[in-house]
């Protein structure tokens, strides 16, 4: 005698055709919803770019490519806009600017949304969004403060101005102590009279090293000629603190030039860099950083942070490392210029590691190379004007100066001897068998 099905075995009979039920409309929904609820093709991940300026930098982190023109956020009539359709490939970045109908603040976490993609979630402090809204060129670091500190004894002077500045008196510098003390004044004008051996830091306050000269806050707003010399050992290690470097900031009216740092080791946490951590309308020029410089967010081997800054001229060979924003030249350019310079450093960073910057926001780059093979990186950072090329290339006068060789080259480097189509007077650069080096050197 046959015996019917259970009602228990029927009850799991149906409970398990509506788990199928649901998980099919569940990946259904991920498929054709914008705001997907599974990870389908790739991810999102974002940062701030400028927070005054409404700007959200979004990478493409997975393995196909996404045709993304708007992404909607998770709070209401908001939306982060590209411009135009924009296809973003895998391992590339793109800016989008928040947008609203209507004038409204976002603060704390928001997610964006593209269809086919894992959410990307960003924090962010307070940034009022209106289409009417004027941008704002300055510039601002919303982890400055949540994970590192400033360095010690800063206090809350103005940025330095032409009236600050008015001794034409050069203070002659002998050893590293009497570098050290520049941030005793940090308004008069300073020169190398020879090499300084700074190995001797690595042994100062207790161990943290050197250290760096000026603060956003308080910067530098003299001269620094280093005269063609070196400082040579120079050991920096605040892992806790921000604006890191030989400077910690140089402001307005700032020049540091003619100088070259030597078995370098720097280490800070956000706004690190060889030469400064923060650069504010001040000019790098004729300058070389040799060693290792690491980081956080936003380090790069001359300067973690250039706003409105000019270099020029200056080269880097080495390693570059951290997480956010890393550049082999620049941590994040924003507004400012950089020409006629070169990175042979290996960098190395979890999101937005370039060859030459990590971000170029609003920047001028104008005939920068680096070095792919050595860099191990592909993205240069910079938006034109910038060109990879191999070692053997790099050791090529002909890459420098003949726009037949590198096609975009807008004007050859000065080199000695004007070789090829370099018809320069002020002979900056020379060749001796391998990369570009100063003149001065």
């Amino acid at each position: 005698m046959k015996k019917g099905i259970s009602p228990v075995v029927g009850t799991v009979i149906l409970i398990a055709i509506a788990v199928i039920a649901a998980t099919s409309i569940y990946f259904w929904l991920g498929h054709y919803t914008n705001k997907p609820y599974k990870p389908e093709i790739t991810t999102l991940t974002a940062s701030l770019a400028s927070p005054k300026n409404r700007k959200i930098l979004v990478a493409n982190t997975g393995t196909e490519a996404l045709n993304v023109s708007t992404l909607e956020t998770s709070q209401d009539n908001i939306t982060c806009e590209f411009g135009e359709p924009e296809l973003l490939e895998p391992n590339d970045q793109a800016i989008c600017t928040l947008k609203s109908s209507t004038k409204t603040k976002i603060e704390g976490t928001t997610s964006l949304y593209s269809s086919g993609a894992t959410p990307a979630t960003i924090h962010i402090e307070t940034v009022t969004v209106s289409p009417d809204t004027e941008e704002d060129e300055s510039y601002s670091d919303a982890e400055d403060n949540e994970n590192g500190s400033n360095n010690e004894n800063e206090d809350n002077s103005s940025e330095g101005s032409s009236e600050q500045n008015q001794s034409n008196q050069i203070i002659q510098l002998t050893n590293c102590t009497e570098l050290q003390n520049i941030q005793n004044d940090l308004n008069k004008n300073y020169a190398l009279s020879s090499d300084v051996n700074c190995s001797e830091t690595r042994y100062w306050n207790n161990g943290k090293g050197f250290k760096p000269i000026g603060s956003k806050n308080n910067p530098f707003n003299g001269l620094l000629n280093g005269n063609s010399h070196k400082v040579i050992g120079l050991f920096v290690n605040r892992s806790s603190e921000n604006q890191v470097g030989l400077f910690g900031a140089i402001g307005n009216n700032s020049s540091v030039k003619n100088l070259g740092l030597n078995e370098t080791v720097v280490n800070g946490r956000n706004h690190v860099g060889g030469i400064t951590g923060w650069n504010n309308k001040g000019n790098l020029s004729n300058c070389f950083v040799k060693g290792n410089v690491s980081g956080h967010n936003q380090v790069g081997g001359l300067a973690g942070a250039s706003v409105k800054g000019v270099t020029h001229d200056s080269y880097v060979h080495g390693s570059v490392s951290g997480h956010l924003h890393i550049g082999g030249l620049i941590g994040i350019n924003h507004v400012g210029m950089i020409k006629d310079s070169y990175s042979s450093a290996l960098v190395d960073g979890q999101m937005f590691a370039g060859g030459l910057t990590g971000l170029s926001n609003a920047g001028e780059c104008v005939n920068l190379f680096w070095d792919v093979e050595a860099s191990s990186v592909n993205f240069d950072g910079c938006d034109s004007d910038s060109f990879g090329k191999s070692t053997e290339e790099m050791r090529d006068v002909k890459t420098f100066t003949n726009s037949s060789y590198t096609l975009g080259l807008t004007e050859a480097w000065d080199f000695e001897g004007d070789l090829e189509e370099d018809d320069g007077t002020e002979d900056v650069w020379r060749m001796n068998g391998g990369l570009p080096r100063l003149s001065w050197e």
